[in-house]
């Protein structure tokens, strides 16, 4: 082939030559591998061979079958949208959904994953299997998400002849096979932009997420938490929230993330919450720093009205928490509220629905500054993280027990450092490139094992009963080969991979053995400081 094979046309127009030539396009479909696993003699050795099999349209994989050395298949097969006969007259709210995706052309969303297996002479069994059913959002209809899931509940294999596959029906509408399904998990919710809010398990407790920075990352996740009952507020640049706020002052560097709030008003910050659950208790915290003095406020009131309800005089409706000067210092402060104990005091219908109103008071219009405000149900589990506007880029962290991690990147927005709440070092990264002395492209990993350590230049001479290290070699951006024995510690030769190290440090949590008691405070100086040893990702003793 000499140059120009593929040219169709070629023309000069004003000095220069525009040549048109033809675009191919196709694709490549795995189809089949083959593993061989060899015996330490290296002769004899157990074969897997693996076969894929996709939709011809499509292109989705529709079945991947393995096959083991004793003649048994292992077999997955999933169903897209289009595998269903659907239309526009579906009055089911499932199989209008899976019309809709269609109509959408969202082709590549499962809706049923099966497992199966077939012994050699024996029919095919299914093992295992997975539906997911979904609808349109009643705001959008250019909005499907899922609703339900479903999972398989079998006591034995259970012969393929006997297992009815999902379907649609033009009368029924969606149906599966309700003798091998049950319930799994529904979602609770979603927001305008489609993300989940909540995800509770059948016959369990629910999870709640709330979402920020245009809803595109995490602001905080709560186990035993309805979405309704969530609320958290750091006031980051571009974080964006539901509660209401009165700036008046530029804001000052906070103690969780960036920034803080500095106010001199009488309400700074304050949101009105219409929980789900009428029969729980309610915790709202937040950190301050203040000269002078305020309070943290919790009170029920009915649904629509901003009058305290029931009366404080025949129910415990109105809580309230002070706080006085700081010293400079951080402290958090909380209230609690018990809507149980409100309901059984004032003899409530279960038809009277309360709302709770959580703010801050600042009577005195001193200057107040006011940090990672929290609402959740008093027990609940709630982690919180808040993020560089500009990257999305997690930049603090804080746990159940109100402690925070800070995170700190380099230029190229790789991960550097990690500090917790008091300044030290609990973890840091080395990035190296290999250069004219021979060394090897590596990631370098160090775990501090002592408490004081507050820069990165501390960590330099360290010795290994001080300092865990762990070296991972790689010969391009992501592929790491090997890291060296050596370099294990050896009080525990805590291994690490750098892919491992830079995704455990991201989402290291604080770890304390105590928290502020209900209606108190401590201030940072004072709180419990976490055994260094027990805040690492991973330890492995080998």
């Amino acid at each position: 082939m000499s140059p120009g094979d593929h040219l169709v046309d070629q023309r000069w127009i004003n000095n220069y030559v525009y040549v048109y030539y033809p675009m191919f396009s196709g694709q490549k479909q795995l189809t089949r591998t083959t593993t061989h696993q060899y015996d330490e003699g290296g002769i004899n050795y157990l074969e897997t061979v693996s076969k894929y099999s996709y939709d011809p349209i499509y292109t989705h994989l529709k079945r991947q079958e393995t096959t083991n050395s004793d003649g048994t298949i292992y077999a997955t097969e999933l169903t897209y949208p289009t595998d269903y006969t659907t239309d526009s007259s579906a009055t089911d709210p499932a199989a209008l959904a899976i019309h809709r995706l269609k109509a959408l052309h969202q082709h590549s969303l499962p809706i049923e994953q099966t497992n199966y297996q077939q012994k050699l002479g024996q029919a095919e069994q299914l093992l295992a299997g997975m539906v997911t059913t979904f609808e349109i959002a009643a705001n959008n209809p250019n909005q499907v998400r899922p609703k339900a899931l479903y999972r398989s509940e079998l006591a034995a294999p259970l012969d393929r002849a006997s297992f009815a596959p999902t379907s649609v029906h033009s009368t029924t509408g969606f149906g599966y096979d309700a003798n091998v399904y049950a319930l799994h998990g529904t979602y609770i919710g979603y927001n305008d932009q489609g993300r989940p809010l909540g995800f509770q398990l059948d016959r369990d407790i629910p999870s709640s997420y709330l979402w920020g920075y245009e809803d595109r990352v995490p602001l905080a996740k709560a186990v035993n938490a309805h979405p309704t009952e969530l609320g958290y507020i750091s006031f980051e640049t571009g974080e964006a929230s539901d509660w209401a706020v009165s700036p008046t002052l530029p804001p000052t560097s906070g103690l969780i993330g960036t920034h803080a709030l500095p106010t001199t008003q009488v309400f700074p910050a304050g949101r009105v919450f219409q929980v789900n659950g009428q029969y729980k208790r309610y915790t709202f915290s937040a950190w301050v720093k203040t000269g002078g003095s305020g309070h943290l406020v919790l009170r029920t009131c009915a649904g629509g009205s901003n009058a305290t309800y029931p009366d404080p005089a025949d129910a415990a409706s109105y809580q309230q928490v002070d706080f006085s000067a700081t010293g400079g210092q951080w402290e958090l402060v909380q209230v609690e509220i018990d809507l149980d104990r409100i309901r059984v005091q004032a003899g409530l219908l279960p038809s009277e629905v309360l709302e709770v109103h959580a703010y801050v008071w600042n009577p005195t219009q001193g200057l107040l500054e006011l940090d990672a405000l929290r609402f959740h149900p008093s027990d609940a589990f709630v982690q919180t993280q808040d993020y560089n506007a500009a990257t999305l880029q997690p930049t603090a962290i804080e746990g159940v027990n109100r402690l925070h991690n800070s995170y700190y990147y380099d230029n190229f927005q790789r991960l550097s450092h990690i500090k917790d709440f008091e300044g030290n070092l609990i973890g840091a990264n080395h990035y190296h490139y290999k250069d004219s002395s021979g060394i090897e492209n590596h990631v370098q990993t160090q775990l501090p094992r002592i408490a004081g350590l507050s820069s990165l230049a501390a960590l330099n001479g360290r010795s290994l009963q001080e300092l865990t290290e762990s070296y991972s070699y790689s010969d391009g951006p992501s592929n790491s080969s090997f890291m060296p024995r050596r370099f294990r510690s050896k009080a525990c030769r805590a291994v690490l991979t750098a892919r491992r190290a830079l995704s455990l440090l991201r989402w290291l949590g604080p770890r304390s053995n105590r928290s502020p008691g209900r209606g108190g405070r401590w201030a940072m100086g004072t709180a419990p400081r976490p055994v260094m040893a027990s805040m690492r990702p991973m330890k492995s003793c080998i």
